[in-house]
């Protein structure tokens, strides 16, 4: 019985998936904005402009975005889109296909040029996780 346990032991830790890890750095090419002093410009920049980029250019954040919307758990108006970012960034990246924390992880790790170049794939998301952190604090 000893072999049999080992045998299913070794295929369940040769099937299971390694966790990537990232060093712990400066992470001088990551995404950093915390608003400071813009926080309003900013959200006017993402209503009118890059929510409608995103909806267009970034793969599944249409769907996805309309879903945490719907699934938001804010009864304040106010806070409905930090709740729909928390919800979107929450959730199951097999439901939220292509457009789930595992693409924002990435794009925001490695996203500094292409945020500052305006051709970031989730300005919207970044802005409200952002705020929803700051406005819990």
């Amino acid at each position: 019985h000893t072999f049999i346990y080992s045998y299913i032991l070794v295929l369940i830790l040769a099937t299971c998936p390694i966790a990537m890890e990232f060093p712990l750095d400066m992470a001088e090419n990551s995404v950093d904005d915390s608003y400071e002093g813009c926080r309003d410009a900013m959200e006017k920049l993402v209503v009118s402009k890059y929510i409608k980029q995103e909806r267009k250019n970034t793969p599944g954040f249409a769907a996805a975005w309309k879903n945490a919307l719907n699934k938001s758990c804010s009864e304040e108006n106010k806070f409905k889109n930090q709740s729909a970012a928390i919800y979107l960034y929450t959730g199951n990246p097999a439901i939220n296909k292509k457009c789930s924390y595992i693409e924002f992880n990435a794009a925001t790790r490695k996203g500094k040029a292409a945020y500052k170049s305006n051709s970031f794939q989730f300005y919207t998301l970044f802005f409200y996780l952002t705020d929803a952190v700051q406005q819990l604090k």
